[in-house]
């Protein structure tokens, strides 16, 4: 199950437990995975579990909602390939569970920078280097909170539905 052997996989939010998982599967499948996470200790602790079993691997602290460190890190990562193959757009920012009225605007933002602004920004940036693979894909990680909302999670499902759109 090689299948994506010499394909090139970007995975933002990879020290998460959903990100973990695509890392581990595309890995085991032959990917070169390069794992984006504001959080560096989770991403090279799964980077160094992947390197172990044998996978190409790499951790790249970035804080995907800000343009130049995501400019900066996607041209760094592919200085030695200058293709990408899969880019999955998977960060996510939670808000505690809180009324609309009790919302602070900073948590608004911050929910909206990560899980909506990322995705735009990464998928941006990468755009060049997708199409110069012959099956460049973009996944967005949405919610069923996209289609739904739940009590004390405006922002979260706001921003989710955003990138159902």
């Amino acid at each position: 199950m090689k299948h994506y052997k010499g394909k090139i996989v970007f995975i933002t939010g990879a020290g998460g437990r959903i990100g973990e998982a695509m890392a581990y599967k595309f890995a085991a499948m032959g990917a070169a995975t390069i794992l984006f996470d504001i959080d560096f200790t989770a991403i090279s602790k799964i980077a160094s579990a992947i390197a172990e079993e044998g996978g190409s691997v790499e951790a790249v602290k970035c804080d995907v909602s800000k343009t130049a460190d995501v400019q900066e890190k996607i041209e760094r990562s592919m200085q030695s390939s200058g293709k990408l193959d899969v880019l999955i757009n998977n960060a996510a920012a939670f808000t505690r569970t809180v009324s609309f009225e009790n919302l602070e605007e900073n948590e608004w933002s911050k929910a909206f920078s990560v899980n909506v602004t990322s995705a735009f920004l990464m998928s941006k940036y990468s755009i060049p280097y997708l199409k110069k693979s012959e099956c460049g894909v973009i996944v967005n990680i949405a919610s069923q909170l996209g289609h739904a909302a739940v009590a004390g999670q405006v922002a979260y499902c706001s921003t989710k539905g955003a990138l159902l759109q």
